[in-house]
């Protein structure tokens, strides 16, 4: 018997403007779906969301993966799916390399979607149109696979220059990976020399990207984690060196406690230019993690007090700053904030696909689902 996962997304009252019915911000937006909430079967099985963004027109775009392929939704604003998008509002792309799994998107411009994951141990990236279709003019039938001499690579983050070129960022088994690609899919070899880049942390760290963001100037800052203890950042100029001025020879690692894991998960550039970086922290019980840096790399005190800041939701929840939000069995993956919409897996009930509550020896501990967190390391 096939089992079924399916998309959710939630949809939340921004904290400031005006609410429908004087709402209380933060609720759950009532015009949005059903009471705010979406979910959304693939007939292929099992399904997930990893990643989301809101098109110019208000359309929402989903991407995640469904039984070993890519797995994309679109929504109209009001919840229910487009569709004018790909079959009745779903598209789904198999890779010849087997298995992939789609863990970041981007919008380009003109609108064309890329969305960036892992196929076959390498970095798997997708074009489609408008209309969900595979664009033909990039890559091999609209979709290309890039290999990391360091072993087994997947991407987790996609973000589009001003050029249009596309930077793909993850990690290939114990460093932080790049890859730049011209408008086409061709590796740019103006990049690194040929295309990608590698970046260590350390000699025993297995240190991988999870989220990446363009500053102003061109350069490409990489957010991720260093070993189990620390958030990791590298700065790197738009010809893919590592950025001098820029912590230590272009690289950060940050710790929230002597004995406490960590890991960045996203990451984003002030108008000052300073970088917040929002991750978790934690053991049993993990918290919401955020570090701000000035724009030389160096903690900013003005930010918690030494520059970081752990916020604790409690023994019961876990406050981490992948899950912004959480209701029911559906943990969010991925949070915009206009419109305030989440999105992440929802279980069937026999094979869990997000964090999930277990009650142990009179204590609530966080246990992961079966499937692992797919974003990180396919492998």
């Amino acid at each position: 018997m096939r089992r079924f996962a399916l998309f959710c997304l939630v949809a939340l009252l921004p904290m400031t403007g005006n609410s429908p019915a004087l709402a209380e911000a933060g609720s759950l937006d009532r015009s949005f779906g059903s009471m705010g909430r979406v979910t959304t079967s693939f007939p292929a099985g099992g399904a997930w969301g990893n990643a989301l963004a809101i098109q110019a027109d208000g359309k929402i775009v989903v991407a995640g993966s469904v039984d070993g392929a890519f797995a994309l939704a679109r929504y109209d604003p009001d919840g229910s799916l487009d569709t004018s998008f790909g079959s009745s509002g779903l598209v789904t792309t198999s890779f010849a390399e087997g298995d992939a799994w789609g863990n970041a998107l981007a919008i380009q411009a003109n609108g064309l979607i890329v969305v960036g994951g892992s196929a076959g141990g390498k970095f798997a990236l997708v074009r489609y149109t408008i209309d969900g279709l595979l664009d033909s003019s990039f890559g091999s039938g609209g979709q290309l696979t890039t290999w990391f001499a360091g072993g087994r690579a997947w991407a987790t983050a996609v973000t589009i220059q001003t050029d249009g070129k596309i930077v793909a960022a993850g990690g290939d088994g114990r460093k932080f990976a790049l890859a730049r690609y011209e408008t086409n899919g061709a590796l740019d070899n103006r990049f690194g020399g040929d295309g990608k880049v590698r970046t260590d942390f350390g000699p025993q760290a297995k240190d991988y990207v999870i989220g990446a963001t363009l500053q102003a100037d061109g350069k490409i800052v990489a957010a991720g984690k260093s070993g189990y203890q620390w958030f990791a950042l590298a700065r790197y100029r738009t010809d893919g060196s590592l950025d001098q001025s820029f912590g230590d020879q272009g690289r950060i690692r940050t710790r929230f406690g002597p004995d406490l894991r960590a890991s960045a998960d996203d990451v984003v550039v002030q108008a000052d230019r300073k970088i917040v970086v929002a991750g978790w922290a934690g053991n049993n019980y993990v918290s919401f993690a955020l570090a701000r840096y000035r724009p030389d790399g160096t903690l900013d005190p003005s930010f918690g007090g030494d520059g970081r800041v752990k916020t604790d939701f409690g023994r019961s929840a876990a406050g981490r700053g992948r899950h912004p939000e959480r209701w029911q069995d559906c943990g969010c993956w991925r949070r915009e904030l206009l419109p305030n919409v989440c999105v992440g897996p929802l279980p069937d009930g026999r094979e869990p696909r997000c964090i999930l509550w277990q009650r142990r020896q009179g204590e609530e501990q966080i246990q992961r689902g079966r499937m692992g967190d797919r974003r990180r390391d396919p492998g």
